[in-house]
């Protein structure tokens, strides 16, 4: 994904996440460069204009920077509010989103790419709230 379509997708991200009543979703400050600069682009482009996320009321978790994590082959960058994490599959290009149940291990993909992944949740997940 081009810089620019990926600036126009978060811009569109912005826009969906402000049609929402306040405290449903809470969006952090953009992101240091520095703390970015070994994470996949399309993750980091997030993180640069958003360094975390709360979505639908903390049914989604994004952590700012300095809380990923890895893990083997993912980097853990969330959680949902049934405690499954949320990583990116980083033996995968662009890497994918994967969901580690919490009770039994198991990778769920969620998503072939995070902003696909992003996209899908707040369609999917907006449909509800």
């Amino acid at each position: 994904m081009a810089a620019r379509s990926r600036a126009q997708y978060f811009a569109r991200f912005r826009e969906e996440v402000a049609s929402y009543a306040e405290g449903v979703h809470e969006l952090g400050p953009p992101g240091r460069a520095t703390e970015l600069a070994s994470l996949p682009e399309e993750f980091a482009s997030f993180l640069r204009s958003f360094d975390g996320a709360r979505l639908f009321v903390d049914a989604y978790t994004i952590f700012p920077a300095a809380l990923l994590r890895r893990r083997d082959d993912l980097l853990v960058f969330g959680e949902t509010a049934s405690g499954d994490e949320l990583a990116l599959d980083l033996t995968t290009e662009p890497p994918a989103v994967v969901r580690l149940e919490a009770d039994t291990e198991e990778r769920l993909v969620e998503g072939t790419s995070f902003a696909r992944w992003l996209e899908a949740t707040i369609v999917a997940d907006g449909a509800l709230h």
